[in-house]
């Protein structure tokens, strides 16, 4: 699909994918790769380019044989039933500050008390050197324990996530590196 967006369109976007791709492709001439077209009945045409409307959920596993091989490996140990989610952790910042917030809550009610959900959240009226920064996520996402349920709201790249104080990142291969068992962990961001 056509991106049209005017702020970080695709064709500005540069991820370490191989030259010679489709992937390529798509970045450098500005079209956005997706699957909700598989998942949809109905497209709604709009301008020069039609929307696809998912009514089911359609979604990569990942990229290798052997991650694909792990992912199903990992859902198949849990008799194909994910335990109850009893940790969360939320993450948020800038215009994603309200989506965070709400999906605390939410968190928060499906929980209950007695599991309190951690969270980053730093509203879009704070000052980015007043914000959380990477070490806090860091500490959060790798250091403090498993979390069952976790959102993340921010501005990410290929291989990092910019934290609220749009100066320090944690990186991907820091989140690969991790202790942190996170296996059949629901991770989600907007």
């Amino acid at each position: 699909y056509r991106d049209g967006g005017l702020l970080a369109n695709e064709d500005g976007f540069v991820p370490p994918v191989e030259d010679a791709t489709a992937s390529q492709a798509s970045l450098r001439l500005g079209y956005v790769l997706s699957q909700d077209t598989y998942g949809a009945s109905v497209e709604i045409d709009r301008r020069n380019s039609s929307i696809p409307i998912p009514e089911l959920p359609v979604g990569r596993l990942v990229e290798t044989p052997d991650e694909i091989i792990s992912v199903i490996d990992a859902f198949l140990a849990t008799g194909g039933i994910v335990p109850t989610p009893s940790t969360a952790l939320v993450t948020g910042y800038d215009f994603l500050d309200d989506a965070a917030t709400a999906v605390q809550s939410e968190f928060e009610a499906g929980l209950g008390s007695s599991n309190p959900v951690d969270s980053l959240i730093s509203a879009a009226t704070v000052a980015p050197e007043n914000a959380w920064n990477a070490d806090q996520m860091r500490t959060a996402l790798l250091q403090n324990g498993r979390h069952d349920l976790i959102f993340l709201a921010g501005h990410f790249s290929a291989a990092s996530a910019l934290a609220a104080d749009y100066d320090t990142r944690l990186l991907a291969s820091e989140v690969a590196g991790s202790s942190v068992d996170m296996s059949n962990s629901i991770v989600f961001s907007a």
